[in-house]
């Protein structure tokens, strides 16, 4: 893709060959993704919009991608950074809903089992030691 250098609200474009304006998988406003699908549904035929991403990428390749990434977490905060990372860059409508929805369940699910069944009974203070959280507490304003 070649940039376009055109950028609206801190959210970078990139055009694709199609011509069809993409994000350049930043986080964006709801204007900006208003504005991402009016040109799908300009620029793409129907059968497209629900197998394609904005930057022309098949959402099925997509999806098994990042759940191989999610396979390949060494452990569960690297699961939790790939979920999250996968949200923010496939948020709808760079990826049709249908395939987003989808990946977003198999992901979700294949960090559940990484977090594995004691997870919510492990208490607040080991959570807290396992990732390296300082409590701060606040005094009262006298």
């Amino acid at each position: 893709m070649r940039d376009a250098k055109a950028a609206t609200g801190g959210t970078i474009y990139a055009r694709s060959p199609s011509g069809l304006m993409s994000t350049s998988r930043k986080s964006t406003s709801s204007a900006t993704r208003v504005k991402l699908s009016q040109l799908k549904v300009g620029h793409l035929p129907v059968s497209a919009l629900m197998t394609k991403t904005s930057a022309g990428e098949d959402a099925a390749a997509v999806e098994a991608t990042w759940i191989g990434k999610m396979k390949a977490a060494k452990n569960k905060y690297d699961a939790e950074r790939i979920h999250v990372e996968f949200r923010q860059l496939y948020k709808p409508p760079v990826m049709p809903v249908n395939g987003f929805l989808r990946t977003d369940a198999a992901l979700g699910t294949l960090l559940m089992e990484m977090r594995n069944t004691d997870y919510y009974a492990t208490p607040l203070a080991g959570l807290r030691k396992e990732r390296g959280v300082k409590v701060l507490h606040l005094q009262k304003a006298s």
